[in-house]
């Protein structure tokens, strides 16, 4: 038996993506119009979201359940186990921009064109950074900003939370950690 578990609408209605989930399995995140014309199917797919303009849909793309718990039967450390994708999906278009290691995503509710993200920076291996680690520094991670007309990225090193205003097109964020580069 399958269920669905997730669902959401675009603003114009032009769009319903809903997460179909067997209960032992990996679940399938759908992307259809009203009148159920599969647009597409992604598998392992979850947490969707549809831009205000429903033009996008941004999801997250876990690891395939088998993969993690063959893993996990070698024994394998839990930070070198794989780490969910983002997925930004153009309705448009059909073409998709995934990102690696994702930490957390964020679309404004109420306003379109901006996406912003967090991923896992690269591993700093030197005696002196692993010196310089504090446990209040490791929920800190780049920022990625992206402007989805343009498709102009921008970067903010040792962001600790962020936020979209709700009305207003505005970004907030708060830095705790210093720009090592």
């Amino acid at each position: 038996w399958e269920r669905i578990t997730e669902t959401v609408i675009s603003s114009d209605g032009k769009y319903i993506v809903f997460k179909k989930e067997p209960w032992k399995g990996d679940p399938t995140l759908k992307n259809t119009t009203p009148k159920a014309k599969e647009i597409a199917s992604v598998k392992c797919g979850t947490d969707a979201q549809i831009t205000f303009d429903s033009k996008f849909v941004v999801f997250t793309l876990k690891p395939t359940e088998d993969t993690i718990r063959q893993l996990k039967l070698k024994k394998t450390k839990k930070e070198d186990l794989p780490i969910n994708k983002l997925v930004i999906f153009n309705f448009e278009t059909r073409k998709t921009d995934t990102i690696e290691k994702l930490i957390s995503v964020k679309v404004p509710e109420k306003w379109a064109g901006w996406i912003a993200w967090q991923t896992e920076a690269p591993k700093d291996t030197t005696k002196k950074a692993k010196a310089e680690v504090k446990a209040e520094d490791e929920k800190v991670y780049p920022l990625f900003v992206k402007n989805l007309k343009t498709g102009e990225t921008n970067e903010f090193p040792a962001v600790g939370n962020y936020l979209f205003a709700e009305e207003k097109e505005s970004l907030v964020f708060i830095s705790e950690g210093k720009d090592s580069t």
